[in-house]
């Protein structure tokens, strides 16, 4: 009889026992998905920011560009004109892609689904990289808007010359950069060293915290 008496009560110690390291797997698993909120919620500024000054600079670019065709079309490079315009759309592009990370982040910010936040996370990250290969197109843009046929018809060969290798050598590296960045690529000290800070870093930390978190829900624990 006593033996019967010890084993129900240990078996009582085990189930109390086993609740009591369940509730603490879920009070870490709640305070995770905080920290996941919280690290996501820390780009929300840098987004906003970006989205305002895209903006600006569009709407502004935009605006001169417009103003330039209608009233001095006559007097204006084409290389001017070609470069800016594609710049501003550039720009425009990244805009539309920050204003999706921005819907993302807040989406994140309100869930309570581990796969809904890890599907959100993957996102965000994949679109961190496509905005960061848009934005490198415009390196060597930066190289020919101030291009005229005043520079053609009196730079000396040697300023020619100049002129070429800078404006192939950031074609080249805008190039090699865009096929490059990709997730594969991940480990490498270069990927790295560019996506790096408030724009990439809190991503990661936030992707592996998920897989802490299911980590917990596959040992059984309801999140």
């Amino acid at each position: 009889m006593e033996n019967n008496q010890i084993l129900e009560t240990w078996q009582a110690y085990n189930v109390q026992l086993e609740n009591l390291v369940n509730i603490n797997r879920k009070v870490v698993a709640d305070i995770t998905q905080l920290k996941i909120k919280s690290l996501i919620g820390s780009m929300k500024t840098t987004k906003v920011t970006a989205i305002l000054i895209g903006f600006i600079w569009v709407f502004a670019g935009g605006f001169l560009l417009t103003n330039l065709c209608m009233y001095s079309f006559s007097q204006i490079s084409i290389y001017f004109l070609v470069s800016a315009f594609l710049q501003i759309l550039i720009t425009a592009i990244a805009i539309g892609i920050y204003l999706y990370q921005s819907i993302l982040i807040h989406r994140i910010q309100n869930s309570e689904n581990v796969v809904d936040t890890q599907y959100q996370l993957n996102q965000l990250k994949i679109s961190s990289i496509w905005v960061f290969k848009i934005l490198i197109l415009q390196l060597p843009l930066w190289t020919t808007f101030y291009l005229s046929d005043h520079f053609f018809a009196y730079s000396t060969p040697l300023i020619y010359l100049i002129q070429i290798a800078v404006t192939l050598l950031f074609t080249v590296a805008a190039i090699l950069l865009f096929i490059n960045i990709q997730p594969k690529n991940f480990h490498k000290k270069w990927f790295k060293l560019i996506f790096n800070g408030i724009e990439w870093t809190p991503i990661l930390h936030s992707i592996e915290l998920c897989k802490e978190i299911e980590a917990f829900k596959k040992e059984g624990v309801e999140i």
